[in-house]
């Protein structure tokens, strides 16, 4: 079914005054964060008189310093991930054979071992850190997950076959102005609407 142009310029107005209105409500909340790292950032270190010119008052900061010590002690031991059953089990086996069950309790732990040993790679910590840095900054961060694979190339006979590497999971990191959402919710599964800003 295909809607009709009246209903497509409705949807349009809808979604652009709900932007305009999340935007609004969103930007407050991005100068108290802005008000609050500049009143940090207003401080001063002063030290004794060294003897060296420009050592006596130097501007510090503190901002970055306060994000480097809670990022270090929050990556200090690595991601454990637990994996469970959103439903009862005993919900779940009703839907499979007797001879599943036995593999249907164990699917929890594997998946949570995948994931403790996928994210243990430099290339996901490297990930956690901006999540962190993010979530210290603005007090939230937004994700989208996606699943990367990569690919190596070997050559015979003169032609060229592409072959798959490995796969894994990914996400990648929103900037936080690009995502407008209704500033009762910190969780996007609870706001309303939930718009993405991009090009």
């Amino acid at each position: 079914m295909q809607l009709k142009d009246i209903h497509k310029q409705r949807a349009v107005q809808h979604v652009t005054k709900t932007k305009s209105k999340y935007k609004t409500n969103c930007q407050k909340q991005h100068s108290r964060l802005s008000e609050i790292r500049n009143s940090i950032m207003a401080n001063k270190m002063s030290y004794p008189d060294t003897g060296y010119e420009g050592l006596s008052d130097i501007k510090v900061n503190f901002c970055k310093n306060i994000e480097d010590n809670i990022v270090a002690r929050l990556m200090a031991k690595p991601m454990k991930f637990l994996a469970s059953y959103k439903h009862p089990f005993t919900q779940i086996q009703k839907n499979y054979d007797k001879v599943v069950v036995e593999e249907l309790r164990e699917w929890p732990i594997w998946i949570a071992t995948y994931l403790n040993a996928v994210f243990s790679t430099h290339e996901l910590r490297k990930l956690q850190e901006l999540v962190l840095r993010n979530l210290i900054r603005y007090g939230n961060v937004y994700v989208t997950p996606s699943f990367k694979t990569e690919f190596y190339a070997t050559m015979k006979n003169g032609k060229v076959n592409k072959r798959v590497k490995g796969e894994r999971p990914e996400f990648q990191v929103i900037p936080f102005n690009n995502i407008y959402l209704d500033d009762r919710f910190k969780d996007v599964q609870q706001s309303p609407a939930v718009i993405r800003v991009h090009d």
